[in-house]
């Protein structure tokens, strides 16, 4: 509840409340296994949509590219093994506005 006065130099921060984001901007994927050796499963939290999912190497650049029609819940495998060198990659999600990473191991 104390305030304490250590400097003569004030910082004004404006903060704005923003009201009507996509709540699909949580969705949340589930990579299993990870570490894999290239075939992994997704699920994800989102309800009937489309989704790109890109699988970049560190470096950038696309080692895969799918476009799946998910259901919320429901497994999607993706067959990648003797197709991706061992090192770590990046998968992204995207969807009509979102886009989510997350990060795969491939052995």
């Amino acid at each position: 509840g104390t305030c304490l006065e250590r400097t003569s130099d004030f910082v004004t921060v404006n903060v704005e409340i923003c009201t009507g984001i996509d709540a699909r901007t949580g969705a949340s994927w589930n990579l299993q296994p990870n570490p894999s050796n290239g075939d992994f499963t997704l699920i994800s939290s989102i309800t009937n949509d489309r989704v790109v999912v890109d699988v970049l190497e560190m470096g950038g650049r696309l080692a895969h590219s799918e476009q799946l029609s998910v259901i919320q819940g429901q497994a999607y495998t993706m067959h990648l093994a003797g197709q991706l060198v061992p090192g770590v990659y990046l998968l992204r999600f995207s969807t009509t506005g979102t886009s989510t990473t997350r990060r795969m191991v491939v052995q």
